[in-house]
C-alpha cells in the first residue's frame, strides 16, 4: 500500500558540511599549487584501494605537482597500512612512474568537527569501490 511508503532523505548534513564555512585542512604532501586528490575509505578490497594506487601511481610521478590524500582505517585487519602499501607497489614492478608519486596516510581518526576541513582542503574526491552496500 501506498501510503505505507517513506522517503528517507540523504544522511549527509549539507549545512555541516557547507565549504563555504569550513577552512581547508592541510593533509600534508604538498605546497601551494598541487593538486590534491582525497580517497576516505575502510581498508578493504572491494573499496578499491589497489584500483586507485595502480592507477595513481601508473599516471603520476613525484615530479608531478599532485599527492593522493588517504583517510583510512583498518577493517578486518591490522593497520599497518604502509607495509600494505610498500608490499602492493612491488607487485606492479616497473608499471609505476619513477620516482614514486607522493601520498599521504591518515589513519588516525578524526574528529567529526575535522572531516569538512578535509574534504574542503582536497580539489578532487577519488574513489573506485567495486561496490556500495547501500
Amino acid at each position: 500500500e501506498r501510503s505505507k511508503l517513506v522517503v528517507v532523505p540523504e544522511a549527509v548534513d549539507t549545512d555541516f558540511f557547507d565549504p563555504a564555512k569550513h577552512k581547508p585542512m592541510d593533509a600534508g604532501g604538498g605546497g601551494d599549487g598541487t593538486y590534491r586528490f582525497l580517497s576516505v575509505f575502510k581498508w578493504e578490497k572491494r573499496k578499491g584501494w589497489d584500483v586507485l594506487l595502480r592507477a595513481y601511481l601508473q599516471e603520476f610521478s613525484a615530479d608531478d605537482p599532485v599527492v593522493l590524500q588517504i583517510k583510512t582505517q583498518a577493517f578486518h585487519s591490522d593497520g599497518n597500512f604502509q607495509a600494505k602499501i610498500n608490499a602492493f607497489v612491488k607487485t606492479l614492478g616497473s608499471s609505476v612512474k619513477t620516482p614514486l608519486a607522493r601520498y599521504t596516510l591518515i589513519s588516525k581518526d578524526l574528529p567529526l568537527r575535522d572531516l569538512p576541513r578535509l574534504y574542503r582542503g582536497a580539489d578532487a574526491f577519488v574513489l573506485p569501490s567495486r561496490g556500495e552496500g547501500w
